[in-house]
């Protein structure tokens, strides 16, 4: 289960940093569609918080799998 959560933190800290670099081929690749505008910006924001929303998730599994 250990291994599995840092794998799920790591796939998911690779597509917040992936939105806050090259925010259009991520969103090309996952929904096909373009970005234009405001929307740049805020995609690579929604990467910041992805990317710490799986720092966050990597340390909690950490402790929970030690705690169990």
């Amino acid at each position: 289960m250990k291994g599995f959560l840092a794998l799920a933190a790591a796939a998911e800290a690779a597509t917040g940093v992936a939105l806050i670099v090259a925010p259009l081929l991520v969103v090309r690749l996952l929904f096909g569609a373009e970005l234009t505008g405001v929307a740049i910006p805020v995609a690579r924001v929604t990467g910041s918080y992805v990317a710490c929303l799986a720092h966050a998730a990597s340390g909690a599994s950490l402790v929970q799998v030690a705690t169990d």
